[in-house]
């Protein structure tokens, strides 16, 4: 009779992991990467073990910190200090801008397959920005 409760118990554990684990929107920071906008100089880069970050300067003198855990790393290696950055606001193009001239423009950030069929994705961006995803070979 123990067995059984335990085992009983054990499922509704797990089946409560699961309906918690449904709820989670792993998309979150991308979609927040996504929205954001900003536009300033390179004034610091370096990488973590856990992302790669960005600081620029904006014109008013504020610091900001890009820091993506999915960066364009293409992006990350070819923009260098006194370089501007621009990122557009609800897309995931972001421009590098040298002496006022836009030299690249590069995908912000990328986009796994399995993010892009999550549920929590926006459907409005599901077909969008595919080139973003061509690295990710899971089917």
């Amino acid at each position: 009779m123990k067995t059984l409760l335990k085992i009983l118990i054990s499922i509704l554990f797990l089946m409560l992991l699961y309906k918690i684990s449904e709820n989670i929107d792993d998309t979150k920071f991308l979609k927040k990467d996504i929205a954001s906008e900003f536009k300033g100089v390179l004034v610091d880069k370096y990488e973590t073990n856990r992302a790669s970050v960005l600081i620029l300067n904006f014109e008013n003198g504020e610091r900001f910190k890009v820091l993506s855990q999915s960066m364009n790393m293409e992006l990350f290696n070819n923009i260098n200090l006194g370089d501007t950055l621009y990122k557009v606001k609800n897309e995931y193009y972001c421009f590098m801008i040298k002496n006022d001239t836009i030299i690249k423009k590069y995908y912000y950030v990328r986009i796994s397959n399995e993010t892009r069929n999550s549920k929590n994705f926006p459907i409005e961006w599901k077909n969008k920005w595919l080139e973003s995803s061509a690295w990710d070979t899971i089917p």
